[in-house]
């Protein structure tokens, strides 16, 4: 029994064993290819790329005083309401005049006795030296009587003087605006008493024209200047949550680097007219210093990063070339190429990641590249920085 259980076992053994090797004698099949990788591309394009630098600017106003009074006295009157605009020579404010109209009319009385004092005396002296010249006076009285004269001409000359500084007195007594611009909340109402020279009344900020302040690297100074050489260099200005640019020109080289932060100012100056850049406020600073014609231009989302450096996957055929690029420099999407791309190849601008050199791919869209706009749209709120960032490599 134990022999037949034996010969069963052994039997089955030996036929597992067979049909493994046969199994194994028969060819394994390829495995499949690899499926191609969904990718989004984009044509090369040669086309005239502006040069240009951006920087985070601050709005200034050109002029921005507060407003005081130059005689003491008390403020009887606002013409304009607080927060309006104003142009030259309107009426701000008017002090009390009564007591610098009172100083004027007892100067001009004073004058008038001492002019006729000063003729009187005149005479005198006159009829004295002719008396001395006929030898019936003594020449110490000719002298005491010119100089008695001469003095009281002396005194109407000081009283002109005073009748001017009266004038003036009570002109100060209407405030007015020097410049055209904005009033800000006025400090002191009608009834309070003014210190003369010390008293806030009201800021006057100047709204238009108006300076946007910003820096930029010093290694971008020669270029800056060949171009403001070459004539008017255009800046544009973008505000947080405006799509259209305010268009403006350089107009300030500051005349030294700071040699911490390794920055130089501009400014530029737009018209504002109609009073969409506000002192304090901070835009993108685009400055515009030349175009590039007929370059090769590249979605900046095709630029990747290798170990060779810049590369871009190239598409040929369904499937994808690395190539190594030389970058000259990135505006506003768009990314400028010197060499390794040619104008109307496809390049990949998404799913770089899932690729190697020779992959197999499936464009899933075949987009043109962004054009770049001298008019970028806004962007979200800067910080409040002056340093500078040019844009692209050198």
């Amino acid at each position: 029994m134990k022999t037949h259980s034996f010969v069963v076992a052994l039997a089955a053994t030996f036929a597992v064993a067979l049909s493994a090797c046969n199994r194994a004698e028969q060819p394994k099949e390829p495995p499949p290819p690899p499926p191609p990788v969904p990718v989004s591309v984009a044509k090369a394009q040669q086309r005239d790329m502006p040069v240009q630098l951006r920087s985070v600017g601050n709005v200034e106003s050109i002029s921005a005083i507060t407003l005081r009074p130059q005689v003491a006295g008390q403020l009887v009157e606002t013409p304009v309401a607080e927060g309006t605009d104003v142009n030259a020579g309107d009426v701000i404010a008017r002090i009390d005049p009564r007591p610098f109209e009172a100083a004027l009319r007892e100067a001009e009385a004073t004058l008038a006795m001492n002019q006729a004092t000063a003729t009187d005396e005149r005479r005198a002296a006159v009829q004295l030296r002719a008396a001395f010249n006929n030898r019936a006076v003594a020449i110490r009285e000719v002298e005491a009587a010119e100089a008695k004269a001469t003095s009281a001409e002396a005194k109407v000359l000081q009283d002109q003087a005073a009748i001017e500084t009266a004038r003036l007195n009570l002109s100060y007594c209407t405030i007015t605006a020097p410049f055209a611009g904005r009033l800000g909340a006025f400090r002191a109402r009608p009834g309070t008493i003014l210190k003369a020279n010390e008293t806030d009344l009201v800021d006057l900020t100047q709204l238009a024209p108006i300076d946007v302040s910003f820096s930029i690297r010093e290694q971008d100074l020669p270029s800056v200047r060949a171009a403001m050489a070459a004539g008017s260099v255009p800046v544009e200005a973008t505000i947080a949550g405006d799509s259209e640019p305010v268009n403006g020109a350089l107009s300030f080289l500051d005349n030294r680097v700071d040699s911490m932060t390794g920055s130089i100012r501009l400014k530029a100056r737009f018209d504002n007219t109609d009073r969409r850049l506000w002192p304090g406020q901070y835009v993108n600073a685009i400055i515009t210093l030349g175009i590039d014609k007929g370059v090769v231009v590249v979605p900046s989302t095709a630029v990747t990063a290798s170990q060779r450096g810049q590369s871009v996957f190239v598409i040929k055929n369904d499937t994808a070339e690395m190539r190594t690029v030389t970058i000259r420099r990135a505006v506003d999407g768009s990314t400028v190429v010197d060499s390794g791309v040619a104008a109307g190849e496809t390049v990949v601008t998404d799913g770089q990641l899932r690729l190697t050199n020779g992959s197999k791919v499936a464009a899933r869209d075949a987009a043109p590249a962004q054009p770049a706009s001298p008019t970028p749209t806004a962007s979200d709120k800067p910080k409040a920085t002056a340093d500078a960032t040019a844009e692209g490599g050198k």
